[in-house]
């Protein structure tokens, strides 16, 4: 089956171990300034999608919560969050809240299947449009959380050889 661009990067970037980079000082200051601020905007991504997880989490565990407790199709449960969640955040169209928490789950469900929120550092290539760019109606975040497990579990047999 043909896979998206956005399957393919981001395949790669979690198939990538992580290393903490130390930056060495250079003569060039500017060079050493930008290398730093390039890092912290990386970082700073990295933290937004650990932001998006976390609600994805949170709206997750909500649904089944009140899945199991009052016995209510997902779909009702759904239909009175966004419309408490648009009552309560001013500036907000429930169709956007609808959309980012739609969002949130993708990468909520992608990360928590491959190894939780320390996988999230290893995006060092990929944006948060690259996770929300994945075609969840041609099962490409469940074929890449398999790829990713696979190649995880690769790594961990030859390391214990």
């Amino acid at each position: 089956m043909e896979r998206s661009k956005a399957f393919y990067e981001l395949l790669k970037d979690l198939s990538v171990s992580t290393v903490e980079e130390s930056l060495e000082s250079e003569e060039n200051d500017q060079e050493v300034m930008l290398e730093r601020l390039f890092t912290k905007a990386i970082k700073a991504e990295q933290e937004a999608i650990k932001c998006w997880y976390n609600v994805g989490k949170a709206v997750r565990n909500k649904v089944e919560e009140e899945r199991n407790k009052l016995e209510i199709k997902e779909k009702s449960i759904r239909t009175k969050m966004y419309n408490e969640l648009t009552k309560r955040l001013k500036g907000f169209i429930r169709k956007v809240i609808q959309s980012k928490i739609e969002r949130s789950e993708r990468v909520y469900k992608l990360f928590k299947e491959i190894g939780g929120r320390s996988k999230i550092n290893r995006m060092k290539n990929t944006s948060m449009n690259t996770i929300i760019n994945l075609k969840e109606k041609k099962g490409e975040v469940d074929e890449l959380m398999r790829q990713v497990n696979e190649i995880e579990e690769e790594k961990n047999s030859m390391i214990e050889r």
